[in-house]
């Protein structure tokens, strides 16, 4: 027998979305492949498209030059998987057939799994991995649009195409663009109340700029990174429900997507009969590789 009502869970699960693809924001920062495609076992790879640097050329009368364009794949193992299992043996059948009550509780679910996800694939920006870095190393309640500024002549002097950069940083970093009043004054007069409403920041400088409050620490108090999608290779699926352990009866698996982005997260329902417990898990597998050492710029933090 179902858990759920399956009509309260895709609804449930369509209203959790915009909450993992807030989780998921710094993976704009990198080139992905998001699939709504159920794998199986931890062998299954994608290969994602990775843009390398491109050159103009004057060769007259061909149009297969090489050497001045590179296009490579990465091949991506989802090795990976962060997952939320929720007891809900006793809960009255009401409440879970509620699309308010279940969206609620999705949301959380997903925003863990998204954070936790997030949080391993940065584990990945380390010195070892990424060479570059940007011509400061700051203290966080001095960073200001002035700083960002010298993002942007890193980013120049690095041929970064000027509508691919992102601004990766920590809650420190983005707290201080935030009290900064040169930056505020000119929101002001030019009407975008925006960050003083919602505490979010815009494209500022030609930098498209991303909070995210599970950088990790990186054995050197990385405060949040300058990067173009070149520098790392995600890859996003979904499990198949099969792999779920053998003393589960598995009552029914899932698939919520996102029609635009095909951001997706599985939903598992199953009776464990031994110990008559009822279980909704949430779930996605992913996997990373780093990519191109120069096409990220790791920001430290000073304090």
């Amino acid at each position: 027998m179902a858990i759920t009502n399956q009509i309260a869970t895709v609804a449930a699960g369509q209203k959790a979305l915009d909450t993992l693809k807030l989780a998921l924001a710094p993976i704009k920062a990198f080139s992905s492949d998001f699939s709504a495609e159920m794998v199986r076992g931890n062998n299954y790879t994608v290969q994602v498209p990775i843009i390398g640097s491109m050159t103009a050329d004057t060769t007259a009368n061909s149009y297969e030059t090489t050497g001045n364009t590179s296009v490579t794949k990465a091949d991506v193992s989802l090795d990976k998987k962060q997952f939320v299992d929720v007891d809900l043996t006793g809960f009255d059948q009401y409440k879970l057939s509620n699309v308010d009550y279940l969206s609620g509780m999705l949301s959380e679910a997903v925003y863990a799994v998204g954070k936790a996800a997030v949080q391993d694939i940065l584990s990945n920006v380390t010195a070892a991995n990424y060479t570059e870095t940007p011509p400061f190393a700051a203290d966080p309640a001095g960073f200001d649009i002035d700083a960002l500024v010298d993002c942007r002549k890193a980013a120049n002097l690095l041929g970064y195409p000027p509508n691919m950069r992102y601004l990766v940083l920590n809650s420190d970093f983005t707290s201080s663009l935030l009290k900064d009043s040169k930056y505020m004054d000119a929101e002001g007069r030019l009407g975008m109340m925006n960050p003083f409403l919602t505490g979010t920041l815009p494209n500022i400088r030609g930098l498209q700029i991303i909070e995210s409050d599970v950088i990790p620490n990186n054995s050197e108090s990385l405060g949040g990174f300058l990067a173009i999608p070149s520098c790392m290779a995600c890859a996003f699926a979904l499990v198949d429900a099969v792999e779920l352990e053998s003393s589960l009866s598995v009552a029914r698996s899932t698939i919520i997507t996102d029609p635009v982005t095909n951001i997706s997260f599985g939903i598992y329902e199953h009776i464990n009969t031994a110990t008559r417990t009822q279980w909704l898990s949430v779930e996605i597998r992913y996997g990373y590789v780093k990519t191109k050492a120069n096409a990220l710029l790791r920001i430290k933090s000073a304090a």
